[in-house]
């Protein structure tokens, strides 16, 4: 239900090796918000992602996914890296890349009935049904990022991560991923990482900040003069006017 917790950080404290990366956060997420975290490389939105997928356990507080702890909360998370390390040659259909995220400790290979027909509803949701049998390395950006979406959907989630969903996307495919977001979040909790403030700006209610600590601002709130003191120029600072939901007048900088 919307407005209680899907991700609760208390007084979580977090350091590899010598070097600490998030020091006493306090942070909650609700059910079905859309918020982005930024902020420089190496200051520990990585980091916050993996404790919230049990990955590692933090050295000090409290990490709870839709109230579990996250070894158990993490199948209600579906999860959409930044890009596919694979072998552009190897003979893998988009079908097969989609389906992955259906194992959940499944025999490899095996695919129920119930499975096949997620994939296939997850494949028309992000208008790739079409493409389901062609070689995942055919693809075109924008729609390798599709596929990636549709294998995170295929878990079922409640809540859904998505690292630099940009990286590497012309303008058009940003506009169409920009229109999936938003009919995605009537239904799930979305927990974006970017450099793109452009998008961020034109799509999220709320800003993470990371570097260390964790500061929580409104997306209106963020502008080019406190990404540039918070971050130099690791993001991209160009605002959209929040009227342009269309993804028109867009610009890289």
């Amino acid at each position: 239900m919307r407005g209680e917790a899907a991700i609760r950080f208390s007084g979580v404290s977090f350091a590899y090796g010598s070097t600490p990366v998030l020091d006493d956060v306090d942070l909650t997420i609700g059910a079905q918000q859309m918020v982005c975290l930024v902020g420089p490389n190496g200051g520990g939105k990585t980091t916050l992602l993996r404790l919230a997928l049990g990955f590692i356990e933090p050295l000090r507080g409290r990490v709870e996914v839709c109230g579990l702890p996250p070894v158990r909360g993490r199948r209600r998370i579906g999860y959409m890296p930044q890009q596919l390390e694979f072998d552009a040659q190897f003979p893998i259909t988009v079908r097969e890349v989609v389906a992955m995220g259906r194992l959940n400790g499944a025999r490899p290979g095996f695919m129920s009935r119930r499975d096949r027909t997620v994939v296939d509803e997850v494949l028309d949701e992000v208008d790739l049904g079409g493409c389901a049998s062609a070689p995942f390395g055919s693809l075109s950006g924008g729609q390798r990022q599709r596929a990636l979406i549709a294998r995170a959907l295929a878990v079922k989630p409640e809540i859904l991560f998505l690292d630099e969903p940009t990286a590497m996307v012309d303008a058009r495919s940003e506009a169409r991923l920009l229109a999936k977001l938003r009919e995605l979040h009537s239904r799930l909790t979305i927990v974006m990482v970017s450099h793109d403030a452009a998008f961020v700006a034109n799509l999220v209610e709320t800003v993470i900040c990371v570097n260390r600590r964790v500061s929580v601002h409104p997306a209106h709130e963020i502008s080019h003069g406190m990404i540039h003191e918070l971050y130099g120029d690791s993001m991209k600072a160009v605002l959209h006017d929040h009227d342009a939901g269309d993804g028109s007048g867009h610009s890289h900088g």
